[in-house]
Formats: structure tokens, C-alpha cells, sequence
């Protein structure tokens, strides 16, 4: 986001013709990292989750082949959604989770009675300077929730709100944290990564899928002058040891929002995603149709 931000910047600036075609590198220094901005306490273990027969794709296997599928939703039906998950007292960040995770349920065997979802969350609000929206740099932490079958109605008849709600809830409560705990501090103590990883090959994946949503890209007009940004795509490749199916969403300064769908070759059928995001199409439209 920020990149295209100061790209469409830098074009719309008329900069003058380059003289040399070799371009010094910046003497800068880089921004401190994670450690460095932030204690990074170590959280405590939680209280392991009850989940029944917990869907996750394969076991963890290499190589990484990654497959992507995008919907795109027009701005009119991205609006109408806003509108629903405002009237419904939550937000598009805690409503998406439980959209996929009800679609998943509609085409997963019965048999499969959980899902866990990692929701990625943004660190900069807990950041100091000079870190700030306009930054580029990793500073992210991630939580788990998790959804239950029998919660959630076929997709086709009725939108688990109340699923919806406990997300928003489970969010707001990750967010007092104040960036005290992080899961992410685990990693300090991992002493060796590539041990760590490799370690995992073969064994159950830990999560069903993810939800990252980027928001808007926004863009002032005097950043546009001659220039146009429309649709945005999030795309990803696939984490070998990652959850099975991770969704990038973001909307761009048209008011399309857009949701990619990443998945690693052999972990999921491509049946199975390509049908599941058909439900997310079809769930998404149904809620947007509420406000028409």
C-alpha cells in the first residue's frame, strides 16, 4: 500500500528525465526492527481450544507450488456490504472470517467440525515513531479464532451474525492487549529456524485458513494528477507450514474490494477452493442484497 501510494505519487510529480541510467543507492538507514520498538513479552500459553474433528488440508509437505484465485466485487456491492455489517453492529474485518469459514463448512464433509482461522493484525498502532502508515516494514502479530459447525446455518439460508459478533469481540479484546503480548514473540525463542521448520515436515497443519484484510488504498486527488489507480489485488504465495487456504483482501480507490485466495499444490483440491469461493461470491451478495 505504500509503495503505490508514493509510486502514483512520484508519477503524477512530472519528475525530471533521468541523466544517468545508474542509480546510487540510498545511504539511509533502515527503521528498527520489531525487537528493538517493542518488549516483545512472551505471552502465556492459552487454553487449548476443544475443536472436533479440526479441518487444516494435508499434512505439511514441500515443495511450495502456489495456486491463486481472485474475486472481485463491484463498488455498489462492496458499499451495500459496509452498510450490512454497520447495521449488524460489526465490521467488514470481523464478518469476512466467518464468510469463509461458513463457506468452507458448505463444501467440507460433514465429518469436519471445526475450522481455525488466523487473523493477521497490524502492530503500527502500538508503534512509535518513525514508524507510521507510510512506512514500509513488516509489523505484524496474529491471533486464532476458531468457528464450530453446528454455529453456522447453510450459507444459502442465514448469516451467522452472532459468529460475526464474537470475531469483533475476540479482535477488540486482542487490541487492549496494547501490544504488551504478542504472539509473534514466540519466535525469540526459536534458536534455529531452519531446524524449527524443517522439524515440522509431515506433521498436522495447525490452521484451516487465514484472513488478512488490507483495507483502502487512499489516495489524495493532488497524488493523481494525470494518473488513474483502480483495482488492487492481494496475492501471496503459499507458506509450506502455513494455513491451508490464506485470503488477501483489499479494496482500491474505485470501491472494488477484491479477495485472493492462495493455496499450496496438494494441500487443498482445487475443487474444493474453487467451490468454496463461489460461496464466499454467493454469501457476499446475499448480505449486500440486505441493503438494496
Amino acid at each position: 500500500m505504500v509503495f503505490h501510494r508514493d509510486f502514483i505519487a512520484a508519477l503524477s510529480s512530472n519528475p525530471l528525465p533521468i541523466a544517468n541510467t545508474i542509480i546510487l543507492p540510498s545511504n539511509k538507514a533502515l527503521f528498527p526492527n520489531l525487537e528493538t520498538l517493542l518488549p516483545l513479552a512472551t505471552p502465556c500459553i492459552p487454553t487449548p481450544h476443544n475443536s472436533s474433528n479440526l479441518w487444516s488440508g494435508s499434512k505439511i509437505i514441500p515443495p511450495t507450488r502456489s495456486n491463486f484465485h481472485s474475486l472481485t466485487f463491484s463498488a455498489e456491492t462492496t458499499f451495500h456490504l459496509l452498510q450490512a455489517c454497520k447495521q449488524h453492529n460489526t465490521t467488514l474485518t470481523s464478518t469476512l472470517p466467518v464468510l469463509v469459514a461458513s463457506a468452507l463448512f458448505s463444501v467440507l464433509p460433514e465429518t469436519f467440525n471445526s475450522l481455525e482461522c488466523t487473523i493477521p493484525v497490524s502492530l503500527r498502532r502500538f508503534l512509535p515513531e518513525p514508524v507510521n502508515e507510510n512506512v514500509i516494514g513488516v509489523f505484524l502479530d496474529a491471533f486464532s479464532a476458531y468457528y464450530d459447525r453446528p454455529l453456522f446455518p447453510p450459507l444459502d439460508s442465514q448469516f451467522p451474525w452472532s459468529e460475526a459478533h464474537r470475531s469483533r469481540a475476540l479482535i477488540g479484546e486482542y487490541l487492549k492487549s496494547n501490544g504488551e503480548k504478542m504472539n509473534v514473540a514466540k519466535f525469540k525463542q526459536i534458536k534455529d529456524m531452519r531446524s524449527f521448520f524443517k522439524s515440522r515436515i509431515g506433521s498436522e497443519r495447525g490452521t484451516s485458513f487465514d484472513v488478512s484484510n488490507l483495507g483502502v488504498i487512499k489516495i489524495d486527488g493532488e497524488q493523481m494528477q494525470g494518473w488513474e489507480l483502480g483495482k488492487l489485488v492481494f496475492s501471496r504465495s503459499a507458506f509450506v507450514s502455513g494455513s491451508a487456504i490464506a485470503a488477501g483482501v483489499v479494496t482500491g480507490p474505485d470501491g472494488c474490494l477484491t479477495i485472493g485466495f492462495c493455496w499450496q499444490e496438494g494441500v487443498v483440491e482445487r475443487e474444493v477452493v474453487e467451490m468454496m469461493a463461489e460461496k464466499v461470491r454467493a454469501g457476499f451478495e446475499m448480505i449486500a442484497s440486505e441493503i438494496i
